[in-house]
């Protein structure tokens, strides 16, 4: 029997992407079962003069960014604990802890090097004469 999907209330996950999502994922399971038999394969080139754009089902880069950036705020605050459980002698190993950090810095250092590289492009677009 197949699962429901439910979305928790997450602020970063919009409600029409949530909604978009859990369509799909009924007429997947519609279609594995049998039950729909009206997805037929189409052609890229039908998709575009039907006015279907394929764009619009996909998360947006800004969705994807913010995901990113929860994500690396997690791990500092994951790094964080763990030192401050290190610090106030709790069950963690000082290898552990190290790693955690190193984890947390370069997840950051990374998400940093993406914003300047996105800060670049958008500088370089400006300049563009038209």
């Amino acid at each position: 029997m197949p699962r429901s999907i439910s979305f928790p209330a997450d602020p970063r996950l919009s409600e029409t992407f949530a909604q978009r999502l859990q369509t799909r994922s009924a007429g997947l399971r519609d279609a594995a079962s049998g039950k729909d038999s009206t997805l037929q394969p189409r052609l890229p080139s039908s998709r575009l003069l039907a006015g279907d754009n394929p764009a619009a089902d996909a998360p947006s880069m800004l969705d994807f960014l913010i995901a990113k950036g929860a994500e690396v705020n997690q791990m500092q605050h994951d790094a964080d604990q763990k030192v401050h459980s290190l610090l106030t002698g709790g069950d963690v190993s000082s290898a552990e802890v190290l790693t955690a950090v190193q984890k947390a810095d370069m997840a950051f250092r990374t998400l940093l090097q993406v914003r300047n590289k996105l800060i670049e492009a958008y500088r370089d677009v400006l300049q563009i004469q038209v």
